[in-house]
């Protein structure tokens, strides 16, 4: 399998329940990751299809992708998870 073809099956791939999606430092919320990020909706929007999927970690302070795990990883409790991806 080549390197691009191991990307393509990664970014092809859902997240899964241990990834950065279940975290408690992950927030897809639009409003909070346009709050977060001053300019971004005179660029798109974070409503947009394009960040679907993705989110900002706050511990890194970065937008990601959701897929991966760091050593930062906090589970969340349940209840809380509908609110933050939502």
């Amino acid at each position: 399998m080549t390197r691009l073809s191991r990307i393509a099956a990664f970014l092809a791939s859902p997240a899964t329940a241990d990834s950065c999606t279940s975290c408690h430092h992950f927030d897809r919320a639009p409003d909070r990751i346009e709050d977060a990020m001053p300019g971004l909706s005179a660029l798109a929007s974070a409503q947009a299809s394009t960040f679907d999927g993705n989110g900002l970690c706050r511990f890194h302070d970065r937008i990601i992708n959701g897929r991966g795990r760091c050593p930062a990883f906090v589970d969340q409790p349940s209840s809380n998870a509908a609110l933050r991806l939502a």
